[in-house]
């Protein structure tokens, strides 16, 4: 497939995230929610300016991880990182917006990755535009670098949103930014959004190719942040089915690089429930191993297995003890990773949180401990963390 070809058709048809009006529609992206709060004279010639960020740290002790990726078993993790420093730059000009987000953080592991940690560094992780379709009431466009559209928490929900410090297993999967195009539209309770992306071959002749589908069962919608915080008593569902296909990754012989999303978030009054579902075919199923820096279990090397399919999912249940100040969360994850042989690991995960809000997402203190049950002793591990985040 040709990604000049179908790149130019997609920007020519010009769209993107998604954001529909109307008392019955509601915002499905992060970038479009901030946006049009920040600019009500969305069609000023004059446009419009608007900087946030945030900080997020934690410390954190496992006497199961080894620290030292030098060599084995030689020091106890214990210490403290920075997870995010993170500055976020939108700005409109009417139908036009743009959003930049840089990062002076990097939580990546040396061992599960290969690379170089640059704690320190800033980098840019995110920067597009967008604009919207002219005569097509609730279609914008998209270019630029971002994430694909597949997790409603991969790709709506930033970390100073979470419930707990660490994503779930699959939500890091996706957490990738590559290049691309994106259409997106919503039309009453439901959103789409459909992106080609560079892939795993970079700027050669195959694409990756994102389509996802939302839809608002009951109530509002869930936004973009986990967990109760902010919610009524009123019962808010939604549903949402994904699906991506990389070619630049698929084998000569098959067309298996492919992988189907499944997820569903239920808020009411202090309760919240979000649950996840991916299956992975085989030239794309990840692995997991413990990051030596976080204790948390990570995905990594995909198509490790290229015999073996996984589907790895998740439940997270958190309910607001005292309404907008403390909130409980347990989560349960199923790893199904493959093991050497084509078979599986087995790997389990439980993750217990309080949430203390001292002033919302903008202010709050997390405090989590997490344990992995696993076939391979190498992937079992206790820890605990505690993490502060404050952003404006």
């Amino acid at each position: 497939m040709n990604k000049f070809v179908i790149g130019a058709l997609a920007l020519t048809a010009a769209s993107s995230l998604a954001y529909a009006g109307g008392t019955e529609t509601k915002e499905w992206s992060k970038f479009d929610r901030d946006f049009l709060a920040l600019t009500a004279n969305q069609g000023s010639a004059t446009g419009s300016f608007g900087v946030t960020g945030y900080v997020r740290g934690r410390g954190v002790r496992s006497g199961d991880v080894d620290a030292d990726t030098g060599t084995a078993g030689q020091q106890d993790l214990s210490g403290f990182l920075l997870d995010n420093a993170r500055a976020e730059f939108r700005a409109s000009q009417g139908d036009y917006g743009v959003y930049i987000a840089i990062e002076g953080a990097d939580t990546s592991d040396d061992a599960l990755t290969g690379g170089t940690a640059t704690d320190g560094t800033v980098r840019l992780i995110d920067a597009y535009a967008t604009v919207k379709v002219p005569g097509m009431e609730g279609i914008t466009g998209q270019v630029g670098r971002f994430r694909a559209p597949f997790l409603w928490s991969s790709f709506m929900v930033e970390e100073n949103h979470q419930v707990l410090l660490d994503r779930t297993f699959n939500s890091q999967f996706f957490q990738t930014r590559q290049d691309g195009v994106q259409l997106a539209g919503a039309y009453d309770r439901l959103s789409w959004w459909f992106a080609l992306m560079n892939g795993v071959d970079s700027m050669q002749d195959e694409v990756m190719w994102t389509g996802r589908v939302q839809a608002i069962l009951m109530g509002a919608g869930p936004g973009n942040q986990e967990g109760a915080y902010g919610q009524t008593g009123d019962l808010n569902l939604s549903v949402g089915a994904s699906y991506m296909d990389d070619e630049g990754v698929d084998t000569a012989n098959a067309n298996s690089a492919a992988a189907v999303g499944l997820d569903a978030v239920l808020t009411q009054g202090g309760l919240s429930v979000h649950f996840e579902l991916v299956d992975y075919e085989e030239d794309i199923t990840p692995n997991a191993g413990l990051n030596s820096r976080t204790g948390a279990i990570n995905p990594f090397a995909a198509g490790l297995d290229a015999d073996r399919s996984s589907t790895p999912w998740s439940a997270t249940v958190g309910y607001m003890v005292v309404p907008n100040k403390w909130e409980v969360v347990l989560r349960y994850e199923n790893l199904d990773d493959p093991d050497t042989t084509g078979g599986s690991d087995d790997t389990i995960a439980w993750t217990a949180g309080v949430n203390f809000y001292a002033a919302g997402h903008n202010a709050k203190w997390t405090l989590q401990g997490t344990r992995t049950d696993s076939d391979n002793a190498a992937k079992e591990a206790d820890t605990v963390a505690l993490g502060l985040t404050v952003g404006i």
